[in-house]
């Protein structure tokens, strides 16, 4: 590990040395090296986790220089402002089956531009990184490549205020967990080729409020029951827009968002496409205690389970389901929209091509699903029937 504030020693050295007389001297400083935020190169995990404890609660940059295999997780517990990065190719190898990064003690952290190489875990839900910061201070984590085999959990989020953008999660068994964990901000990110021992899951929220999932990529995501892009459990006032959700293929279902017990959260300009699965296919599946959230602008096309599939499917009440584009859904029972619970707003939306082999409904209200409106949607090229109300009160105007 090499320190550049140790050149302000050796210029103090130098400068006493002239002022006896002893050399002449023109001086160099490497720009940013006279400062509060010293570099360290390091070129093991024994000398980041020494930068580290040296860094204490002061400032530092720890660039990692070369490829290193961890002996021990390195842990970031000081208490300090602290960036740790590579070049971009720089791989750090978790050598074991072992948690590479763990936070719990920051006034900043950013880690960035590293790969971490998860291949050697042998636990479906070991963490990968996991954050859990004893203040809730800043995390940035960004540009940062976790490939795996598919185990391990690629991010676990415990603390508040983190933010996880542009980084690759490739061949784990899940995501992007947060947890107990608010105003989180995880944009940018491709999450991809996901095996869940159970469920494969991209992003998870558990009991996590006001954090914004955006303009993520999820592709690929399977699991041994189901495969689910975006999992959201007593989890409320989240915004989820313009996410990309796509190639879901679980051996029991697949489902592009689960939401259950959550209220408030805003889902719009998201992308559900190309869902296959051993069962059903659920692009949204609003379960039981999910009131109150607003589903805006989504798209779903290409469903195709084997049984039966679903564009949204809604057991909530004083939902918003509006401006949505439902096209070419396939299966056995085929539903367009499909509400088993009261006062939801169904507005303007567009749903085509629903085409079941055992019935086709655009939009089915069963016999729970009371008071509701179904105001100004166009539905077309429905295999049965456009708009099946089995339900009491509810309000069915001016759709075409």
């Amino acid at each position: 590990m090499e320190n550049k504030g140790t050149i302000i020693g050796l210029i103090a050295l130098v400068l006493s040395l002239g002022a006896l007389g002893l050399a002449s001297y023109n001086i160099f400083v490497p720009q940013g090296q006279i400062d509060d935020n010293p570099q360290y190169f390091c070129y093991s995990s024994t000398e980041v986790q020494n930068a580290i404890d040296d860094i204490g609660s002061e400032s530092g940059t720890i660039i990692i220089t070369k490829d290193i295999t961890l002996s021990d997780t390195i842990n970031i517990d000081q208490g300090g402002n602290y960036i740790i990065e590579g070049d971009g190719s720089i791989k750090i190898s978790c050598g074991g089956n072992r948690t590479a990064f763990r936070v719990s003690n920051v006034e900043t952290l950013t880690i960035q531009n590293l790969k971490i190489d998860a291949s050697n875990l042998s636990t479906a839900t070991l963490n990968i990184i996991y954050i859990n910061d004893a203040n809730n201070n800043p995390v940035i984590i960004q540009n940062v490549q976790i490939i795996g085999i598919g185990l391990g959990n690629g991010i676990e989020i415990r603390s508040d205020n983190v933010w996880v953008q542009n980084c690759q999660l490739n061949a784990l068994d899940k995501g992007i967990r947060l947890n107990g964990s608010n105003h989180n901000y995880i944009t940018g990110n491709l999450i991809e080729n996901l095996n869940g021992s159970v469920d494969g899951r991209g992003i998870i929220l558990l009991d996590a409020g006001k954090n914004t999932i955006s303009g993520n990529i999820i592709d690929k995501v399977n699991g041994n029951d189901d495969g689910i892009g975006i999992y959201l459990i007593d989890a409320n006032y989240n915004a989820i827009f313009d996410n990309i959700i796509s190639n879901l293929n679980g051996n029991d279902d697949a489902m592009g968002i689960f939401v259950s017990g959550s209220a408030y959260n805003t889902f719009g300009g998201n992308r559900f496409s190309n869902y296959n699965s051993g069962n059903y296919i659920y692009g949204v599946w609003l379960a039981i205690g999910s009131n109150y959230n607003a589903f805006n602008d989504n798209t779903f096309t290409n469903f195709n389970p084997t049984d039966d599939s679903y564009g949204i499917i809604c057991n909530g009440n004083y939902n918003t389901i509006s401006g949505n584009v439902i096209d070419n859904i396939e299966g056995t029972s085929v539903r367009g929209i499909y509400m088993q619970n009261d006062h939801n707003a169904i507005h303007c939306n567009v749903i085509s091509n629903i085409q079941g082999t055992s019935l086709g409904y655009g939009i089915h209200m069963d016999s729970n699903a009371d008071y509701n409106t179904v105001i100004g949607n166009i539905l077309n090229l429905i295999s049965d029937t456009e708009i099946f109300d089995q339900g009491n009160g509810n309000v069915v105007v001016n759709n075409v």
